[in-house]
């Protein structure tokens, strides 16, 4: 068995409350960049709008070459969902918790069929 280091990074920008401050997206870009460029890893998976479009950014201008990205809700935000489009083209694949997120973002976010999977959430009940 094969294990796997897995980092979760805390940028800083959502314990003001959020990053919807061009400084504050750029901020996080710039760290996470940064950190990608020291440590070089094989890959990069995101969760949720934020983390998709810097994250996705930040490894692609540090050469990481396999990005995956995270879908969790299907948010018909016309704007948010233009900045994700343009982060989705610069990803290897991505990660659905639903049928119906994957739909929508196949339909609004222009994700490729063949590079999308469905894992569900886990309902613990």
């Amino acid at each position: 068995c094969r294990f796997v280091r897995c980092w979760v990074l805390n940028t800083g920008i959502f314990e003001s409350g959020g990053a919807d401050s061009p400084t504050d997206f750029y901020s996080a870009y710039r760290r996470l960049r940064n950190w990608f460029a020291e440590t070089r890893p094989d890959v990069s998976q995101t969760f949720l709008h934020h983390a998709n479009v810097i994250g996705t950014f930040a490894a692609k201008s540090s050469g990481v070459t396999t990005r995956i990205g995270g879908l969790r809700v299907a948010e018909a935000n016309r704007i948010r969902s233009q900045i994700e489009k343009f982060a989705v083209r610069r990803m290897q694949g991505v990660v659905c918790v639903s049928d119906a997120v994957q739909n929508f973002g196949l339909s609004r976010l222009g994700c490729q069929a063949d590079r999308t999977v469905v894992i569900p959430n886990g309902v613990d009940i």
